[in-house]
Order: structure tokens, then C-alpha cells, then sequence
């Protein structure tokens, strides 16, 4: 899976590693982010592309795929300056899709309804219909992505199945969307609890089933309280 994901890296980025690699005055940074508030942090580097990638499979299995990043840097005019960046949340996540398909992995991962990614900064998403409502919701983001949306519910929107929207530069949804790091923060850093939301929701908000569960667990009272993780 990691591999398919190296190897587009290789492909699409094959001339600007290949001078990277033969240039001793630039070197590879991999670096991972822990959420918006926490920021970035190095966690390995090195003065050829394999170097770096023999690290990446654990680093975003821990962060996920689109928290875990590889830039190459050089010294200029006596400061260090980015002279590439490796990550492209689109290529990464056709790199995955492309391997699953290949393998016949992908009917393992439940996904409901459409995105559409656009030239002009533009996500549409369409719903699709499954189970008792309709809705959209990505198997692959859940999976690999902390901060990729993967679901919407079926209130979403106001118009029928289509929600269209600018994404914001800092990445925030402006309207009823989630992502695992979403989820995560709602069940207050329980992972355990997040994973049975992400699994119990087929059209309704997450917080409906959170409640539902917590309400399961405390006998029906619905006072169960969820500590900090």
C-alpha cells in the first residue's frame, strides 16, 4: 500500500529527485503533522530519496498520509529554502485507490456516493444512496487520511444531493463535514470510541450516534460522561 504510494512519488517526481540525489547541496526532509495546533516536526532526514522513504510507511500509518510529507531543501544565500515539496493530496489518494483496484482490495472499504475534485479549488460531493439514507462517505480517507473529509450525513445540505463548496486554504470544512481528526476531537481523543462512530454512522450526524452509544453503555440515561483520552 505504502509502496504504491513511494512509487508515484518516483514517477511523478523522477527529474526533480534524480537532481536531488546527485546534488550534495540539497537534501530530503521527512515531516509529519500533529493537527493544526501542534504544527509540523522533522522525524527523519537524508541525502537521497530512499533514504527517507525506507522511513515513511511508519510514519504515516502513525500521522496518516496526509500528515506525513517530504520536501527537499537546499542551502541559498546562506539560508535554507524549500526547493520542492513530494506531497500531493490528490496524487497520494489516486496512488492508494490505484492499488486497492489492483489488488481487489477496494470492495473492503465501504464507500458511499462521489467527490469530485476541480482545477479552480472546487470539491462537489455527491451522495449516494445506502442502507436508510443517503449520504456520502469514503472508505479510503477513513482508512489512510486524518484530515481528508469522509463524511457527510445526509442533513449536509439543503438542496438535494449535491454539496459544492471552495476549500478553504487551512483545509476547515464550512458546512456539516467530517474527517477522521474530526471524529477524533469529538470523542475527546478516545480512539476506541472514535472507530465505533466512524463505523456506526450510515446517514445521521456523528454526534447523534455518540450519543446513541454513550446512551447504550449508561443503561439509557444518556448521562455517561467522555473523559480526555
Amino acid at each position: 500500500m505504502y509502496e504504491a504510494i513511494i512509487e508515484m512519488m518516483k514517477s511523478t517526481y523522477r527529474e526533480v529527485i534524480a537532481q536531488a540525489d546527485a546534488n550534495p547541496g540539497q537534501w530530503y526532509e521527512l515531516f509529519v503533522s500533529e493537527g493544526k495546533k501542534a504544527g509540523t516536526h522533522t522525524v527523519e532526514s537524508g541525502d537521497t530519496f530512499e533514504k527517507v522513504a525506507a522511513c515513511y510507511e511508519k510514519y504515516a500509518r502513525e500521522y496518516g498520509v496526509d500528515r506525513t510529507y517530504i520536501d527537499i531543501w537546499q542551502v541559498k544565500s546562506g539560508s535554507n529554502e524549500i526547493v520542492h515539496s513530494l506531497y500531493d493530496e490528490t496524487r497520494v489518494y489516486d496512488a492508494i485507490r490505484e492499488h486497492l483496484a489492483s489488488t481487489d482490495e477496494l470492495r473492503q472499504y465501504r464507500m458511499v456516493g462521489e467527490r469530485k475534485d476541480s482545477v479552480d479549488q472546487k470539491v462537489k460531493f455527491l451522495k449516494g444512496h445506502h442502507g436508510e439514507g443517503c449520504y456520502y462517505y469514503d472508505g479510503i480517507a477513513r482508512a489512510f487520511f486524518r484530515d481528508r473529509v469522509f463524511y457527510l450525513p445526509e442533513h449536509s445540505d439543503i438542496d438535494g444531493e449535491e454539496t459544492e463548496r471552495t476549500v478553504p486554504e487551512d483545509g476547515g470544512c464550512d458546512y456539516d463535514a467530517w474527517s477522521v481528526s474530526d471524529i477524533i476531537e469529538l470523542c475527546k481523543g478516545d480512539m476506541t470510541l472514535a472507530d465505533r462512530v466512524m463505523d456506526a454512522v450510515e446517514w445521521a450526524g456523528p454526534e447523534t450516534e455518540l450519543e446513541q452509544i454513550l446512551a447504550s453503555e449508561d443503561g439509557g440515561s444518556g448521562d455517561l460522561i467522555i473523559r480526555e483520552a
